[in-house]
């Protein structure tokens, strides 16, 4: 991306190689304070116990009810197996 620019307002073949490595290092500096500045910025915020507790029975009960619905549509399956005439 960088390059692409560098190419465009200026003629690389006239540029100096130290010219040219000064502009990509001011570049990668920058990005590299940039993401740095990403990675400050990130917060996490703590929960109770008692809100713990009811996440983990929440996804608990919610997974409980998938594994249900899981075994009935399974059971219907079977049923339509069942039904079909065998080959002989």
């Amino acid at each position: 991306m960088k390059v692409t620019a560098i190419e465009e307002a200026q003629d690389i073949s006239s540029m100096k190689v130290d010219e040219l490595l000064g502009s990509l290092q001011t570049y990668e500096t920058s990005i590299n304070e940039r993401l740095e500045k990403k990675n400050k910025s990130i917060a996490f915020m703590s929960n109770t116990d008692e809100e713990e507790m009811d996440i983990d029975v929440d996804s608990t009960e919610s997974i409980s009810e998938a594994i249900v619905l899981l075994g009935r549509q399974f059971n219907k399956v079977l049923k339509k197996m069942d039904r079909r005439p065998k080959p002989n």
